[in-house]
């Protein structure tokens, strides 16, 4: 659920934030597991069924690496025998494109291996444009002279910690779901909307 009011400078955009569990961190050998989405499209927040947003696990590739899988709490047994991303990667590209995908830390991730999976199956993504949240604190914070360029300050910068600093759900409304996907990409549009509703980035779009 999104709890943020959506600005005026996204209506008339189609936005998708996005969110990815992998089976570890690397884009050529690790295998996406879980994709979590939630879209708005014209200032409003599209429905799926019931649902604003929507999550899929995935099936194949390898046991998720000991420190991933302490993270997302995704067990083998949860996948076992779906489909896997890249039987889905058509109908997968087909809906991230043509929009602005918003994400956390994607610039440096999630989009770099979505966009390698996808190419891997033979359907790129296309005409699309990203809205990194990480990025945007990080100039917040340069701009607000908080030494964020030290090193020591990551963690502050997780989007578990900046939903806490900012009073913004994190984990979905009863906490209990941090580091999946829907979840992680419902704070991370929150996180957008509040940093925008609050003049505390400006987008140009």
């Amino acid at each position: 659920m999104i709890h943020q009011p959506i600005p005026n400078i996204f209506k008339g955009k189609r936005l998708i934030a996005c969110d990815i569990e992998t089976t570890g961190l690397s884009v050529l050998y690790n295998t996406i597991i879980e994709i979590g989405c939630v879209e708005v499209n014209n200032g409003k927040v599209v429905k799926f069924g019931n649902e604003t947003g929507f999550t899929r696990l995935f099936g194949g590739g390898h046991s998720s690496m000991y420190l991933v899988r302490k993270i997302h709490h995704i067990k083998d047994s949860e996948r076992k025998g779906r489909t896997t991303f890249k039987q889905c990667a058509e109908k997968i590209s087909e809906y991230l494109s043509n929009s602005i995908l918003v994400t956390h830390n994607g610039n440096s991730f999630d989009i770099p291996m979505i966009q390698q999976k996808l190419n891997d199956a033979g359907f790129p993504l296309h005409d699309f444009k990203s809205i990194d949240t990480l990025q945007l604190i990080r100039k917040m914070r340069k701009s607000e002279g908080d030494g964020d360029a030290d090193k020591r300050q990551w963690g502050r910068n997780t989007l578990g910690n900046l939903c806490k600093e900012f009073g913004l759900v994190y984990g979905g409304d009863m906490g209990d779901k941090a580091h999946r996907g829907l979840e992680d990409a419902e704070a991370c549009l929150d996180l957008l909307f509040y940093l925008v509703n609050n003049n505390k980035v400006e987008i140009s779009i």
